[in-house]
């Protein structure tokens, strides 16, 4: 069963994506509340499992990810019709399925870096879903500080699979989830069996193992 990891829930590799159930033909979005007495989706309603950045649930009910890293990839398991980013109602950027097929898998950040404390929407559509059923997460920009930190770790890092995987336990030891994450699924990191098989444990763990790795 799929559930949502819980804000004030200890770090690991257990809990590691944030699974939003997305009522057909609106455009809210409600977590899944943590534990084993989660309720199921009805059958007018589309689950989204959403991997990268790690989401958490404002008190207003808006699901909002803090951006650790300027560049953040985006992943949300299943297949899309339209994914895009607005910022303030304007159209920044977007993909749809085409001829070559849906979207899906890990994608790149498409825009310029972000700037510190800059706020955007990602919207995504499913591929079964009415062309009116849109899941909307907030994206909000770390301070300057944090954002600063965390790319001249990312440089340090260089392409050493070691140093990326003790750098992500660091963050989770500490509690910085929204960096584990950042750092995990970056494009820039590097291919390891130890690394594979922690983003796999995210995935699955996440996702259910059920779910099907792009």
């Amino acid at each position: 069963m799929l559930v949502a990891m819980s804000s004030r829930s200890a770090p690991s590799a257990a809990s590691l994506a944030t699974c939003l159930v997305m009522a057909v033909g609106h455009q809210a979005l409600d977590p899944w509340a943590l534990g084993a007495s989660t309720p199921h989706p009805s059958p007018n309603e589309e689950s989204i499992c959403v991997i990268a950045p790690r989401l958490t649930t404002l008190p207003n009910g808006t699901v909002q990810a803090v951006v650790a890293l300027r560049a953040p990839t985006l992943f949300a398991q299943g297949q899309f019709a339209a994914v895009w980013l607005e910022q303030n109602g304007r159209l920044l950027w977007q993909r749809q399925a085409g001829a070559h097929g849906p979207i899906e898998g890990p994608m790149p950040w498409p825009l310029a870096p972000l700037q510190p404390g800059e706020l955007l929407q990602l919207r995504l559509r499913p591929l079964t879903a009415a062309n009116d059923s849109v899941a909307t997460v907030q994206l909000m920009a770390a301070p300057a500080t944090v954002l600063a930190r965390n790319q001249a770790l990312l440089r340090n890092l260089a392409n050493d699979p070691a140093a990326w995987l003790q750098a992500v336990n660091q963050a989770l030891n500490r509690q910085d989830i929204p960096l584990a994450w950042g750092l995990l699924f970056a494009f820039e990191g590097p291919r390891s069996p130890e690394l594979d098989a922690l983003r796999l444990t995210v995935f699955e763990r996440g996702c259910g193992e059920s779910a099907t790795p792009p």
